[in-house]
């Protein structure tokens, strides 16, 4: 007993070494740094002292990962390691503070998205309180990609997960070198990941025992992820009405006339609207994406181009691999298009598993494993349609792809944690 305290408290002190010896040579250096060490600390002693319905073996996990972002972030701040330019969110929100203060308009002078203006908003409210120091937001980033890691481990115990399959699942999700880099970046998009494995969280719960206090947080994710990413909600309301269909279908005597019914109504309404603004808006806006980001770096089917809706059910099996697995081999040109490569196979090879495990775990959770895979795979048929450069693509596919990560484990659970 003792010797296991011991252990346990060597390993801690070993975690939090690194980042505070850091922190405490560059605070010299910076009073930006100091403020990190403080907010990191805080920060670490509620992951760890704090999330107490998780087992100390995946705490240890969650603290480690979220230190090696910190370590990361101080890093990037310092030698700028990470060749990677973001959205102006830093300068936005520094504009904002000054609206603020000054008493301007809120978003005076701001050209950007409604989207854009929220999160460049956040920033603002964090550098009003700390000042203008980018490292800051970016540790509360690092933080909603840890809280986002917790909320897929709550899913693995209500889908009842053994420990080694449940702690395999966490160290991998955590440790994905793409999810660290894009989790210590001040873009939103850890925070949306964070409310989007909430969302699904709740979703989950609430099928797994019943209505209760979590539906009105289930609404504040879904209103948060509007102003974050508006279309998500489409897509969401989407992945529902196509849950609750298959469960109509499920659920009836007579399969063949069900679907028969429902493929008709469905047909009839797409031939109805199909010159209505709606559909006319979602076919433009996909042809507008689609060529925007085919405008960066590390660009994939360049050339696509949708006269109608046949065109991209056309394009859809071969973007869809492309964006879920990519990069291809051939493609690789950098360092950076070899780890992720190197990723993309890794991750494949590790759902190669599902196929085994998701039978067992379909029957004795059958509507919350079919909710989550639904979620998964309509989202990412989704974003495959207008996505069109790897940058892009790796950070909207860790929204859809984590989730996904846990329902394999049981086939490797012979692999040691």
């Amino acid at each position: 007993m003792i010797t296991e305290l011991y252990r346990k408290k060597a390993s801690l002190i070993n975690i939090f070494s690194l980042p505070v010896v850091m922190t405490l040579v560059m605070i010299t250096l910076n009073i930006e740094y100091g403020i990190v060490l403080i907010t990191t600390l805080g920060i670490a002693i509620y992951i760890f002292y704090f999330k107490v319905q998780c087992t100390y073996t995946v705490r240890l996990i969650l603290l480690s990962g979220f230190l090696s972002r910190v370590v990361l972030i101080m890093l990037d701040q310092s030698f700028h390691v990470l060749p990677y330019n973001w959205d102006d969110y830093f300068y936005n929100g520094v504009a904002i503070k000054e609206n603020i203060i000054n008493h301007y308009p809120l978003y005076n002078s701001i050209q950007a998205s409604l989207q854009v203006k929220v999160f460049s908003l956040i920033n603002a409210l964090i550098y009003w309180i700390v000042g203008n120091y980018e490292s800051i937001i970016r540790v509360f980033c690092a933080f909603w990609g840890i809280l986002a890691v917790e909320r897929l481990y709550r899913i693995t115990q209500i889908i009842e997960l053994k420990s080694r399959e449940s702690n395999l699942s966490i160290l991998i999700i955590t440790f994905l070198p793409s999810f660290i880099i894009f989790s210590s970046l001040n873009m939103r998009d850890a925070l949306i990941i964070f409310l989007s494995f909430d969302l699904l969280y709740r979703v989950v719960y609430m099928q797994r025992y019943n209505l209760n206090f979590k539906f009105i947080i289930l609404f504040f994710d879904i209103v948060a992820i509007y102003f974050l990413r508006k279309l998500n909600i489409v897509l969401y309301l989407l992945i529902f009405a196509i849950y609750i269909l298959i469960q109509f279908v499920r659920r009836t005597k007579h399969k063949f006339w069900s679907i028969a019914l429902i493929l008709v109504t469905i047909t009839g309404l797409f031939i109805y609207f199909q010159d209505s603004s709606v559909l006319n808006f979602f076919l433009s806006y996909s042809n507008r994406e689609v060529q925007w980001r085919s405008a960066g770096g590390a660009v994939y089917l360049p050339n696509t181009v949708y006269h109608s809706y046949l065109d991209i059910i056309l394009w859809l099996p071969v973007r869809f691999f492309y964006f879920t697995f990519g990069p291809m081999p051939w493609q690789i040109d950098n360092a950076f298009m070899l780890m992720a490569f190197l990723e993309s196979a890794f991750i494949l090879f590790f759902l190669y598993g599902m196929k085994n495990s998701i039978s067992g775990l379909f029957r004795e959770n059958g509507n919350i494993i079919l909710f989550i895979f639904i979620f998964c795979l309509i989202s990412l048929m989704a974003n495959a349609v207008i996505d069109s450069n790897y940058g892009t693509a790796i950070r909207h596919k860790l929204n859809y792809i984590l989730p996904l990560i846990p329902l394999a484990s049981p086939y490797w659970k012979k692999i040691k944690v």
